[in-house]
């Protein structure tokens, strides 16, 4: 184990991924590795995890397989991704910010990370429970229902970075200090609603035009 690195670790997703292994069976592997390689950390046989900077490869879309999908959908590259979550960075709106972050690290889908209630966070754990997502009637702001995931798999639980805890953390805070309605949603804005799938994607957008 002493002998791991992160490149021999980034050599084999790479590897799985040109062969042809799904995209969340590579986190799963990921995660499962990060796991082990923390423990291995915290009773000292190890002293940095290889793991951490060991990222999960995305297909690459060409603009013609991209041509009218949903924002949401898109994969970036490392570099890309970089750029604009700088971008996001500069976003006024704190939820906003806190909520594609969230989606970039943890690879759910939009309409699951609306969904997210305090209740499925554990920040001590860093984990989140996924077991839920939105059904828009009108996409109408608070317009919408709770409903099960499309598919028994997609009830999981996922880790989250460091950034996350603090990005979270940061915006619970200030949730209070302004006196924003108190809401069982992670991502309630300052009235306790969370945003639409729609209008989410509408954000992303114009944050993505900004960094071309």
């Amino acid at each position: 184990m002493t002998e791991i690195t992160t490149l021999n670790l980034q050599r084999v997703l790479n590897d799985l991924f040109e062969k042809g292994t799904a995209y969340h069976t590579l986190r799963g592997i990921h995660n499962a590795a990060k796991m082990i390689f923390n423990y291995a950390k915290e009773v000292g046989v190890i002293g940095v995890n290889p793991v951490e900077a060991v990222f999960v490869p995305k297909k690459k879309l060409t603009l013609e397989e991209t041509n009218g999908e949903d924002v949401s959908k898109l994969y970036l590259e490392t570099d890309e991704l970089k750029v604009f979550l700088n971008t996001v960075d500069a976003h006024r709106n704190i939820m906003n910010r806190t909520l594609i972050y969230t989606i970039a690290f943890t690879g759910m889908r939009p309409g699951e990370a609306i969904a997210l209630k305090y209740e499925d966070i554990d920040l001590e754990k860093k984990s989140i429970r996924i077991n839920k997502t939105t059904y828009a009637k009108k996409s109408l702001r608070g317009d919408f229902d709770l409903t099960p995931p499309k598919t028994i798999s997609s009830i999981r639980t996922v880790d989250i970075d460091d950034i996350i805890v603090e990005k979270l953390k940061e915006l619970f805070h200030y949730r209070v200090i302004r006196e924003w309605i108190v809401s069982d949603y992670v991502f309630g804005n300052i009235d306790g609603i969370p945003p639409t799938v729609k209008s989410l994607n509408q954000t992303v957008r114009r944050l993505g035009e900004k960094t071309l």
